[in-house]
């Protein structure tokens, strides 16, 4: 009669406590209704709650497995979104693949830098990953004496190192993601970008609204600086 009971029970809470999920507990109902009518034991409705508890766990075990799956492609490549933590940062912008994007750097490299010492050539690259050739450009450039562009290039955040300044374009794309609450923190305050608008004037992205202004490159004003890299 307790057997009876027990069994009972089983289907009812079944039913009543899970109604949403009574297709999908089917074929775990009936594995468990098998073993207790080859069993002499009676089990406790704290059992069965238990052991349905254990059910749902495996399901969400299993339905993260799936969503990690989903994040490999056809071709063994991981797939990023923005907000993830990798690649030494955080993701700010992927391409359609998903395979490949921009990463920023958790906190900023300096709070006060000035972009560089004397007068240089324009460098007006303005896109997605131009920051990676402006940076070149003026690390290698011996005549002057750069800070922001050399910080970004000499750090080495999660063992990478190509980091690099961004270019304005970069910048508002980061800034985007920073308004949508996805990369953590920015100060309210100028960020130096690697794009130069005319001959030793370059360009800031201002953090607490979104506008840009070009500033003089040499002399004593220091901004801030975010590195970024290319994955």
């Amino acid at each position: 009669m307790g057997k009876i009971f027990s069994l009972s029970l089983l289907l009812l809470l079944s039913v009543t406590v899970f109604p949403q999920a009574k297709g999908e507990r089917d074929t775990e109902l009936d594995i468990i209704f098998k073993v207790l009518e080859e069993s002499d034991h009676i089990i406790t409705d704290n059992q069965i709650v238990s052991l349905l508890d254990s059910l749902d766990q495996e399901e969400i075990k299993n339905a993260n497995n799936k969503e990690n799956i989903s994040r490999i492609n056809e071709n063994g490549d991981t797939i990023y979104a923005i907000g993830d933590k990798a690649r030494g940062g955080i993701v700010f912008w992927v391409d359609e693949s998903g395979c490949h994007g921009l990463v920023a750097a958790e906190t900023d490299q300096a709070e006060e830098v000035t972009f560089c010492k004397g007068k240089t050539s324009t460098l007006k690259g303005d896109s997605i990953y131009a920051g990676k050739y402006n940076t070149k450009q003026i690390v290698t450039n011996k005549s002057v004496g750069y800070s922001a562009a050399l910080i970004c290039d000499r750090y080495r955040g999660g063992g990478y190192n190509d980091w690099y300044l961004p270019s304005k374009y970069e910048l508002k794309l980061l800034y985007i993601q920073y308004r949508k609450g996805k990369v953590g923190y920015f100060a309210r305050d100028y960020y130096w970008s690697s794009s130069e608008d005319v001959n030793d004037v370059a360009w800031l992205f201002r953090f607490y609204d979104g506008q840009l202004y070009n500033y003089p490159k040499y002399g004593s004003t220091a901004f801030r600086v975010r590195a970024v890299r290319a994955f």
